[in-house]
């Protein structure tokens, strides 16, 4: 059984860069659009978040106070720390181009 604060399976943990290639370049292969997706390169869409910190600089058990500061889709910035019309609008447009391709 687990107790307290106990990791629940400490020999499975992620790095934290393991853990950001499984959300980025791994799931962009599994999903097939690692051509367009994925990483940034010249050419590929960019999709990027602005974090409060830096993960590699953080402690593990700090990760979870990290806060995302700004988010962009295909380039154009959506604001994903509150909703309101206009940024709706942002969101909607860039996932209606997102399901095109």
């Amino acid at each position: 059984p687990r107790r307290g604060d106990e990791p629940l399976a400490p020999t499975e943990r992620l790095t934290v860069a393991e853990a950001f290639a499984a959300m980025t370049t791994h799931a962009a292969r599994q999903l097939g659009v690692e051509e367009h997706r994925g990483s940034l390169e010249q050419g590929k869409a960019a999709d990027l978040v602005l974090l409060s910190r830096n993960p590699f600089d953080t402690a593990p058990e700090d990760l979870g106070d990290i806060e995302v500061l700004g988010t962009w889709i295909d380039g154009q910035p959506v604001d994903t720390r509150r909703v309101s019309r206009p940024n709706l609008s942002i969101a909607l447009r860039a996932v209606r181009q997102m399901a095109a391709r």
